[in-house]
């Protein structure tokens, strides 16, 4: 059986700096986004800890896709599929508006 430690680790991932080189190497890329789209450069996690075993133990891979050009659309994700739905921002200034608004508002499965 697991302690009480173990289950942490095994749910919540490990206490350590996310690898951001195994993660863009290891994530799969739908529409127009690849590794070097400067929406990926900016934004590539959206969890806190890695997963106990890394990146390429993800089942599936982390993946990113397009959710097409409305610019008031915020991003979702689909997190048990480890997914990340992310519109064409035009701009940085707006990728961060609504990444921070997604992550604030608190909505969880309301937004998807």
């Amino acid at each position: 059986m697991f302690n009480q430690q173990e289950v942490q680790l095994l749910i919540g991932g490990v206490n350590t700096p996310i690898d951001i080189a195994d993660l863009q190497q290891l994530a799969n890329y739908g529409g127009l986004y690849d590794t070097h789209h400067p929406t990926i450069q900016i934004f590539v996690t959206s969890c806190s800890r890695p997963s106990l075993l890394g990146f390429k133990e993800l089942v599936p891979n982390f993946s990113i896709r397009d959710a097409g050009k409305d610019q008031y659309r915020l991003a979702t994700s689909s997190t048990w599929v480890n997914l990340l739905k992310l519109p064409r921002y035009t701009n940085e200034r707006n990728l961060k508006a609504k990444l921070l608004q997604a992550i604030n508002s608190g909505a969880g499965f309301d937004l998807s």
